[in-house]
């Protein structure tokens, strides 16, 4: 390890700490070829020692549940054709839906779902549902009743809304400067 690499931590018991990013590039570099001998390091309730490919584990486990009608077809560079970023290209990838017949391949930018889950809205509109009340994103949830309840809808928040709009108005009043 390289002494820039790492600071002084006077409350730490082994004295050193490491940037998050960093240690996850020291990890992948040292361990990219043998996983399970980076297992002895990590404490047993975290990962379980008979997995063979901890990172592909750990990502099938964190993937939204919309992702189970989709399979993957790869990553590519998407040109922008709008925006500030016009001209440039930027990585997105390619999902298959797995319900239709035409199999059609939908473009994902970053961890972004929006486009999967209109995808299932328009077409398939009982997995839409299941994929939406199941997400932790999501704002359904199934209540005691099993019934799918939206919280925080629009028409729910709105009346709350103004209340706390019109207090920081009549609050801020006390900047105006005063009339002559």
């Amino acid at each position: 390890m390289v002494d820039a690499d790492v600071a002084d931590a006077p409350n730490h018991r082994e004295g050193y700490w490491i940037r998050l990013d960093q240690w996850n590039r020291f990890r992948h570099d040292t361990y990219k070829d043998d996983r399970q001998a980076e297992l002895r390091f990590i404490p047993a309730t975290t990962v379980s020692a008979a997995s063979n490919d901890v990172d592909d584990e750990l990502e099938t486990e964190e993937r939204a549940p919309v992702y189970a009608n989709f399979t993957s077809m790869g990553e590519t560079e998407h040109l922008v054709n709008t925006g500030k970023k016009k001209g440039t290209t930027t990585k997105c990838y390619l999902w298959k839906c797995d319900l239709c017949k035409s199999n059609p391949i939908l473009k994902v930018f970053g961890g972004s779902t929006v486009i999967l889950f209109k995808h299932l809205d328009r077409y398939h509109p009982n997995e839409y549902a299941l994929a939406r009340k199941t997400s932790k994103h999501s704002k359904c949830r199934v209540d005691e009743n099993g019934v799918v309840v939206e919280i925080y809808s629009f028409k729910d928040s709105l009346p709350q809304h103004v209340k706390f709009v019109l207090f920081i108005v009549l609050d801020l009043m006390h900047f105006q400067p005063p009339e002559d």
